[in-house]
């Protein structure tokens, strides 16, 4: 990908949280000027505290977008203000990623309101990608100024999991891309999050359509879509994580009833370790074949379970920090390398491991 990380993976919780020792001079000086954005525990600080993790409904989280705006604003200039921004950005992302989820899903009608949701959501990603790449943050205008909700849904409560929202990984997938791409499509509700940062990556217009296989609400014919795009080019279609493939290919299904575009299959996370136990151990589970991936990412699918585990052992403060996102590309790295050695015709997961590779040598 090139030297475009100003952050180590050593200092990104698997869960995605910046992770750095209380000795760290700046993010010290970070978390006194915020600590309720923080979590403290046995001298290491973590930028996700509680308040990222916790269980609003719709106007409460209106509400504290609003609060972290002004906090925004507010922060002086000063040797910590750069991660500090970036701490406030990453915590309004999350909620405004789970009130569009939710929007799609209640609203009739949801293009006009939606509209300045993926504004503010677009706003968030661009910040998070000059973070990450040690560039000055763009300044907001005003951005998060348009979101609001129903009074009639204002009570209701998002979903609460995001499993997508390790930002490092998103954008360090977005190098192993191997086409050029016209619209971006994220998957509701993991897939908003990496869609939104490959989009703003590229620089291309970012849709959203709300399906899962697994969710009884999309059986019927009627599936949510915010579309933004022409009728011609090229178009990603992007999942948080792929196992089975099965959520990719209905909405692949979808898309191309639909349109006249070029549809490419793309998850940020590859559920790899279930590729070998299918195509090598034989086991009887449905996995995605990797003709069927238009993209291929040389990342493991976090499971949820894994993430739940994570965030209750830091939740109760019980031994665990130290679980990073450089140990998980270590143990990605690990997988890519034995599907290589034995499916050896398959030249893309070779290619893949060779560029991994040289990523984990220099990220940075």
């Amino acid at each position: 990908m090139g030297k475009i990380f100003s952050i180590k993976m050593e200092n990104i919780s698997l869960l995605g949280a910046l992770y750095y020792p209380v000795d760290n001079s700046l993010f010290y000086k970070a978390y006194r000027y915020s600590p309720e954005l923080f979590h403290y525990n046995n001298g290491m600080l973590n930028s996700r505290g509680q308040s990222y993790y916790e269980n609003l409904n719709c106007n409460q989280m209106i509400h504290q977008i609003k609060v972290l705006k002004n906090k925004y604003l507010m922060v002086p200039y000063m040797a910590a203000e750069k991660i500090i921004k970036y701490v406030i950005v990453d915590h309004v992302f999350s909620k405004l990623v789970r009130l569009a989820d939710f929007i799609i899903g209640a609203y009739d009608s949801f293009e006009s309101i939606l509209f300045n949701y993926i504004r503010a959501i677009n706003w968030c990603a661009y910040t998070i990608i000059c973070f990450f790449q040690g560039k000055p943050l763009p300044k907001y205008t005003d951005e998060l100024e348009g979101i609001s909700i129903d009074p009639n849904l204002g009570l209701k409560f998002p979903r609460e999991q995001i499993e997508a929202d390790n930002h490092f990984i998103s954008l360090s997938s977005v190098s192993y891309l191997k086409k050029q791409y016209d619209y971006i499509v994220g998957i509701a509700l993991g897939g908003i999050s990496c869609a939104a940062i490959t989009s703003c990556y590229l620089n291309k217009p970012l849709s959203i359509i709300k399906i899962s296989y697994y969710d009884e609400r999309n059986i019927g014919e009627s599936i949510p879509l915010y579309k933004n795009w022409l009728d011609k080019g090229n178009i990603l279609l992007i999942d948080d994580n792929c196992g089975s493939g099965a959520t990719l290919n209905k909405a692949k299904q979808y898309l191309h009833a639909i349109t006249d575009c070029t549809i490419s299959t793309y998850a940020t996370e590859l559920h790899w370790e279930k590729f070998f136990r299918c195509k090598v151990y034989k086991h009887q589970d449905q996995i995605f074949e990797l003709n069927f991936m238009t993209e291929l990412t040389p990342w493991c699918f976090r499971h949820f379970e894994l993430l739940n585990l994570l965030k209750d052992k830091e939740k109760n403060a019980l031994e665990v920090y130290g679980v990073t996102t450089e140990d998980w590309a270590n143990y990605s790295l690990k997988m890519i390398s034995i599907l290589y050695k034995i499916f050896p015709e398959e030249k893309r997961l070779l290619a893949l491991f060779n560029r991994f590779s040289l990523f984990i040598e220099d990220p940075t």
